[in-house]
């Protein structure tokens, strides 16, 4: 079987090797150092597996010899780089664009009449919370929002 997935400007591993259930194992727990290694063993240098996920070989190295993942950005490249299904590694398929602007009713009044009622010790029943009133009842009711 070919690693190999020609295709993007960069040889990329072949998507099926996503199939095999060592590298799913490796994958599904983030082991990139077990992913690194495996590549590794189908003919992946370490400056190719660098270039791929926007790494320094001396980077990829050091996950191979053990360091962890950690940094979410790292994990995102690698994943992308390396063309990891993203549900197998555990992230969203998500491909958001920028975050929507969404009209909101002032919320700066409702937080700073909660914090008046917390100093003052108020009861809440006088006050409505972004147009919620509590139901009626006795002055000690614990009402939960």
């Amino acid at each position: 079987m070919n690693a190999l997935c020609l295709g993007s400007g960069q040889d990329r591993p072949d998507p099926k090797i996503w199939e095999r259930p060592e590298m799913q194992a490796a994958v599904t727990v983030r082991d990139f150092t077990k992913v690194y290694r495996l590549l590794q063993k189908i003919g992946f240098s370490q400056q190719k597996i660098a270039a791929l996920t926007g790494q320094s070989q001396p980077e990829v190295s050091a996950i191979i010899h053990g360091r962890k993942v950690m940094a979410y950005d790292v994990l995102l490249r690698t994943v992308e780089g390396l063309g990891i299904p993203r549900g197998l590694a555990g992230l969203s398929f998500c491909r958001c664009g920028p975050a929507a602007v969404v009209p909101v009713e002032p919320a700066a009044a409702v937080d700073v009449e909660a914090g008046r009622l917390a100093a003052t010790g108020e009861h809440p029943d006088s006050v409505e919370f972004a147009g919620w009133r509590p139901p009626p009842g006795p002055a000690d009711a614990v009402v939960s929002l």
